[in-house]
């Protein structure tokens, strides 16, 4: 959220919403839409969610980026698919869990109770979906 937070920031977005789950994210897109101009870019944490809000704000006839700019989170393969085009986080699921599978066979193998912690790269996929009020 951070990531997404910053990069909106950085972009001169100052009124930013957080939005959960697709279901959520149709709701909240339309009350987005309702209240125009009051949010002008959302941070989400997954990308079902982004999608889900810009089916809610194209029914409330707003214009992602043009009205409201919007970062998914997970980089599935479908944002490239999506109109506008889904900027997103991309986290590498692959290494995420041949980390979380070592930190867990090494728990096992050691009976240690010392919590584990990792720290993974993320990085912003820039596609249409996130426009510059500069």
């Amino acid at each position: 959220m951070y990531l997404s937070t910053k990069y909106m920031i950085n972009r001169g977005h100052t009124h930013i919403a957080f939005v959960a789950s697709y279901e959520g994210g149709l709701a909240a897109g339309k009350k987005i839409a309702a209240e125009a101009n009051k949010i002008s870019a959302v941070a989400t944490i997954a990308d079902i969610c982004a999608i889900g809000i810009m089916e809610g704000t194209r029914l409330g006839d707003l214009r992602i980026p043009v009205d409201l700019s919007i970062v998914g989170y997970d980089n599935l393969s479908l944002c490239q698919f999506t109109t506008p085009k889904l900027t997103s986080v991309s986290q590498n699921i692959s290494k995420k869990a041949r980390v979380a599978t070592g930190l867990l066979l090494e728990k096992i193998q050691t009976d240690s109770k010392t919590p584990c912690v990792a720290t993974l790269n993320v990085e912003i996929v820039e596609r249409q979906s996130v426009i510059s009020l500069f």
